[in-house]
């Protein structure tokens, strides 16, 4: 059976891959991949008055439109991130790109309509890019059919590669991955005749642009340092092979290292590594061409090429990090994304694969990524074991690159992004094998002429919901959070004494400084800055995030007074997913709400404010029973959002609770009830709890609207606005006024 390392690979002239039907069939594929990713959304985000951009996107509007406004100037610090002001954390190029095609398309003075709808169209446009470069990825490499194969899978398949090139999913992750490949591709033709100088430039400049995108890109050269150490030691004792590789990646490294220095601003927080990671390429490649020619020379052992890079690798390391700790730590941090295990961070992005809720699941991948998940790692390790024992330098780097971002993903599925196009192009492989080899050996007729369709069916197919169910997925603000930003930028006093500064060029070092802040969480931080053009007390970057959880934690009205003193905070915003409640399945006992991730961002336990436990039935199943801790409902995040900050007192809503620990089946201990009594009032659950004396037993609510114990009013919080769509219930963004 032939292997995907047996495909045939396309002659130098790429002439079959210009047939009319090879480029029909790419044109089909693109026209699929902007339907998912515009179409299916498009309601959503495009089809109201206002466009509703996804997650990071309504900063990377911010961006945009202050580049627009002040072209060519930069926006590099932001009065309006935080209420100290915070240097601009994100790359250059993909807010300039967006710019450029708006500047273009309003002819220098596009409208702010026009503006939006260029940063909501790019990822898509960027997407179908994506695709076609997985296509010329594949076919140089594997072929042409394996190059369609590729497409396709990129084009349809679900993760995070289709979650991040929606409409309005305005972030620089795309670019991120079209620059990868594009910088791949070079390579892989650079290997094919190492000789020659202008693939290795193309090379460093598909590099630069990826540095030039993302702070964090040295995180691809790791990948290609692993390849070009194991490359050599294949190689040798070739000598002049190293020597020719150790020129090229030299060439590589300085057009990356020339564009990063020329474009790339020194503000940047990551701005030194990205430059000592460019510094180190080109060291370690003038080393490499210096080994080659020394061994040759002076009959060293062969393992010198490796082992002695590697020490003095290390060493600079260690002296980076005694000599420059700054810099040392974010090599540290970079490291880190490839370490194994930790604990599931309550940021969604940067939970492990194999722990995407508040388990571990061995089917998360599955659902994740489909069949190329199953298929695309086999195959990947097969085609590296045996482009290394005959020598394939491009089917090599490919291996590497998708074992590298696979260990990334499974400490955080953020890069996920990454990994599927590669697992899209080793399963092409893989199906363009396969269907070589059954060509091959059975009688033509016309089913082959089916058997690449039913190919791509069999692998899209199963996925297909989920890929839909993905470009379905809503992480835009509310039309109850729009409609409350809008009356907070129009009801609330300008945070700068200067007046509108949103459009205003800053100077870094004399940054205006807002008189107050917005308190609410991180994760609404970009909506408060890019809709209401007010000061958040914490954003996206997670910056103060530990600050505003210790605040919404809080039990008690003087703790939250510091935390809003401190961070001048005027205004508090809260909305129906901060506090727990039942989803459309409760009687399962399932709860929803941000306030049970909080605990752990300032070194509380969830279960010191909410926890399940279990409850015998008649039949004697256990049922999940879940607590309400006197600590939830005083909690900030509860006693605003769900009781407005009003007093309360309890009425037949506390509960007493008696439990023991026990031992499950797979080694989890767990709380089972043996009592739990209600009472009337709040005085009388506390008083039964003392007679009960020292034990395992608790002062409870059952409900997490009903409060198990009583509630002072919080004088200093006066709610100013409610927003709700739901005729008669609850409000679902509420709006406090602070007095300090």
């Amino acid at each position: 059976m032939s292997s995907p390392a047996e495909s045939p690979s396309p002659s130098p002239s790429g002439a079959d891959g210009r047939s009319s039907g090879t480029w029909f069939a790419l044109l089909a594929l693109c026209s699929a991949a902007l339907a998912l990713r515009v179409w299916l959304p498009w309601d959503r985000v495009m089809g109201g008055s206002w466009v509703r951009f996804q997650d990071d996107g309504w900063y990377h509007l911010r961006a945009v439109t202050h580049l627009v406004a002040n072209f060519p100037h930069r926006l590099t610090v932001d009065p309006y991130a935080l209420i100290d002001g915070q240097h601009v954390a994100i790359a250059p190029l993909f807010d300039l790109l967006v710019a450029l095609a708006a500047l273009a398309i309003g002819l220098g003075h596009p409208a702010t309509g026009t503006v939006e709808a260029v940063a909501a169209l790019a990822p898509p446009v960027l997407a179908v890019v994506a695709v076609c470069l997985g296509y010329l990825l594949g076919r140089q490499v594997f072929g042409r059919q394996a190059g369609l194969f590729t497409a396709a899978l990129m084009a349809l398949m679900p993760g995070p590669f289709l979650e991040r090139t929606q409409l309005g999913f305005t972030d620089h992750h795309v670019l991120e991955v079209v620059l990868v490949e594009a910088t791949l591709l070079a390579l892989c033709r650079a290997v094919t005749d190492p000789t020659r100088a202008i693939p290795w430039w193309l090379a460093g400049c598909g590099l630069g642009a990826y540095y030039l995108s993302w702070t964090s890109a040295p995180f691809l050269l790791g990948a290609l340092a692993v390849w070009v150490l194991t490359w050599a030691w294949r190689q040798a004792p070739a000598w002049a092979d190293v020597r020719v590789l150790g020129l090229g990646v030299s060439r590589t490294g300085l057009s990356a290292l020339t564009l990063v220095l020329a474009f790339q601003p020194r503000q940047l927080d990551r701005w030194g590594l990205q430059v000592s990671s460019l510094v180190a390429v080109a060291l370690f490649a003038a080393l490499l061409v210096a080994l080659a020619d020394q061994t040759a020379r002076r009959g060293w052992p062969r393992a010198t090429v490796l082992v002695l890079p590697l020490g003095l690798g290390v060493a600079g390391c260690g002296l980076i990090a005694l000599a420059m700790p700054d810099l040392g730590r974010h090599w540290l941090v970079d490291l880190a994304r490839l370490r194994p295990g930790g604990a599931p961070s309550s940021i969604l992005e940067l939970r492990p694969l194999l722990w995407p809720g508040d388990r571990l699941s061995l089917t998360a991948p599955l659902s994740m990524f489909g069949a190329p998940f199953l298929l695309g790692i086999p195959a990947a390790a097969t085609v590296s074991w045996r482009a290394w024992r005959r020598r394939e330098p491009d089917r090599l780097l490919l291996g590497v690159w998708l074992f590298w971002v696979l260990a990334a993903t499974f400490k955080a599925t953020r890069f996920g992004y990454y990994l599927a196009p590669m697992l899209a192009l080793f399963t092409g492989a893989a199906a363009a094998g396969v269907l070589a080899w059954w060509t091959a050996r059975a009688r033509p007729s016309r089913w082959h002429l089916l058997g690449a369709p039913l190919a791509l069916a069999v692998l899209v197919a199963p996925t297909l919901p989920e890929a839909v169910a993905t470009a379905s997925r809503d992480s835009g603000p509310t039309p109850a959070w729009w409609q409350a930003l809008t009356w907070l930028r129009t009801h609330s006093p300008e945070p700068f004494p200067q007046g509108d500064l949103y459009l205003a060029r800053y100077d870094a070092d004399a940054m205006p400084r807002a008189q107050y802040s917005v308190m609410a969480f991180w994760d609404q931080g970009y909506w408060i800055t890019a809709l209401a053009h007010r000061v958040p007390m914490s954003n996206g970057t997670q910056e103060g995030a530990d600050q505003a959880a210790a605040f919404f934690t809080s039990v008690t009205p003087v703790a939250a007074h510091a935390w809003m003193d401190a961070k001048r905070a005027r205004y508090v915003m809260v909305d129906d997913d901060m506090a727990m409640r039942w989803t459309s399945d409760g009687a399962d006992g399932r709860l929803r709400g941000r306030l049970l991730g909080m605990p752990a961002l300032v070194g509380l336990s969830a279960a010191d404010f909410a926890e399940p436990m279990y409850q015998k039935t008649g039949g004697g199943t256990l049922v999940r029973t879940w607590v309400f801790h006197p600590a939830y409902y005083r909690s900030m995040a509860v006693h605003l959002q769900t009781f407005a900050g009003r007093a309360v007192q309890p009425r037949h809503s506390s509960w007493v609770v008696t439990w023991v620990e026990r031992t499950g089946r797979d080694g989890r201990t767990y709380k089972e009830i043996t009592r739990l009594d209600r009472y009337a009032t709040y005085e009388a659950a506390e008083a039964q709890l003392r007679s009960r004396g020292p034990g395992r037993h608790a002062l409870v609510g059952l409900e997490p609207g009903e409060s198990a114990v009583p509630l002072d009013a919080l004088v200093r919080f006066q709610p100013v606005h409610d927003e709700s769509t739901r005729p008669g219930g609850p409000p679902l963004v509420r709006v406090f006024a602070y007095t300090p």
